[in-house]
């Protein structure tokens, strides 16, 4: 499925067009909710309002066009075996923002919890849940279940209530954002940063994805005007960590003017921060790192970095002796990390190698020799290899299937059809 797919921006649109119009404001959940169950279980409204009311007065009532006694949504919701009594107490108008404050708060099993919770109720319709369950794929980082969500819940926009509205187009700029589509997201968060927003909880939410995404997009006006207006928010300090991640990142900006100063300060949150907090760990290493970078200490990078490792902790590393250009100083650092300090820091090993047979430093036969070691091999058991050439010798892959670890030789450019094979192999 191609993403171009998904949206074609019409409930951006939408949500554009709703607000301009100032239509942002509340619905009447009870009666939406009324009308979706009563569709979901197939009753007409004149088997509905049979003994209980006309199927006229029924229609105003799920559109929201009268006043209703209480007793009408009781008798009309057992009607369709649904407490009432149930709906009072177990179904929360504010889920929502609940599952976004427990994101923000990276409580992210209670969002589990939460949505397992509104299933088992019975107290919520098909789109709610279906909305629940698209954020939770995306914190998961289920995307391809996300993704078939968001096409659904697209056909859908035109009968989604406002508060839906805002929370799937949020929900859509963030899957954007998981799955590196930087540009999507920065699109879609333009115009969810033009809503004026009642809820402190979902514009603190909205504007802290905005000025990560702002950040990576390169839009720094942009990320500073946004970065500013979180920390005038009511919520702030319940989500100060999140405050802290951007802070860093304005300071990674200031470095290259500020120098010494910006990274004095990046090097005393070293005081305030949760070490014993793996991301927060890797977040902290990685813009000092960054901040070392922009002041040219690229050696200052290798010291920082070296017992936190993550993607773009590596790719910091490799930029930095790229600029020192030194093969002995390069040759020198990976000799340090020695295998077995090195396996009692890491916690997840990866399962599968893409190996460049011509690569600088070691080339990927070497690679393969140091790998098939015996301490090696104790340690990355599991670990797989794909050998990848731009040319495609006989010896070489004869040569590739002496080595146990490896699973397939590929040429390159690799292919979507070779990683679908290759997927298939491995599942």
């Amino acid at each position: 499925m191609r993403e171009d797919s998904i949206m074609k921006k019409s409930s951006l649109r939408t949500l554009k067009e709703r607000s301009i119009a100032s239509s942002i404001s509340k619905n009447n959940t009870y009666a939406q909710l009324l009308k979706r169950k009563r569709n979901e279980k197939r009753r007409t409204l004149e088997e509905l309002a049979y003994g209980i009311c006309s199927p006229s007065y029924l229609s105003k009532i799920e559109n929201a066009n009268v006043e209703v006694d209480e007793q009408y949504y009781q008798l009309l919701f057992e009607k369709l075996d649904i407490p009432y009594e149930n709906i009072l107490t177990n179904r929360n108008s504010q889920i929502f923002q609940e599952m976004i404050k427990k994101y923000l708060l990276y409580q992210y099993d209670e969002i589990q919890m939460i949505v397992n919770d509104a299933i088992s109720s019975n107290t919520y319709c098909e789109t709610e849940l279906e909305l629940l369950l698209l954020f939770s794929n995306i914190i998961r980082g289920f995307y391809e279940e996300a993704k078939l969500l968001m096409v659904k819940l697209e056909d859908l926009r035109n009968s989604l209530n406002n508060k839906e509205l805002l929370f799937f187009v949020y929900l859509t700029a963030l899957y954007f954002y998981k799955t590196n589509q930087t540009e999507r997201a920065y699109q879609y968060l333009l115009v969810l940063c033009e809503i004026k927003y009642e809820d402190e909880i979902f514009k603190f939410a909205v504007y802290d994805l905005a000025t990560e995404v702002f950040y990576l997009y390169g839009a720094y006006a942009l990320f500073y005007q946004y970065y500013h207006l979180i920390t005038t928010l009511e919520p702030v300090f319940l989500i100060a960590k999140r405050v802290t991640n951007h802070r860093m990142r304005a300071l990674v900006l200031n470095a290259s003017y500020t120098n010494i100063l910006a990274t004095e300060e990046m090097e005393s949150f070293k005081t305030i921060i949760d070490l014993n907090d793996e991301e927060q760990r890797e977040n902290y290493y990685y813009y000092l790192g960054c901040c070392y970078y922009q002041t040219n200490q690229y050696l200052k990078v290798l010291e920082s970095t070296r017992d936190v490792k993550s993607a773009r902790i590596n790719a910091l590393i490799a930029s930095a002796l790229n600029r020192i250009g030194d093969i002995k100083t390069a040759l020198n650092y990976f000799d340090d990390l020695k295998l077995n300090n090195l396996g009692t820091e890491i916690k997840r090993y990866p399962q599968l190698i893409f190996l460049d047979l011509n690569m600088p430093v070691m080339g990927g036969w070497e690679f393969l020799d140091h790998f098939a070691k015996e301490e090696y091999r104790a340690l990355f058991k599991d670990c797989k290899v794909i050998v990848l050439s731009s040319t495609i010798d006989p010896d070489d892959i004869n040569k590739a299937k002496t080595y146990p670890m490896v699973l397939d030789f590929l040429s390159k450019p690799i292919s979507k059809e070779m990683l679908e094979n290759l997927k298939k192999i491995l599942l």
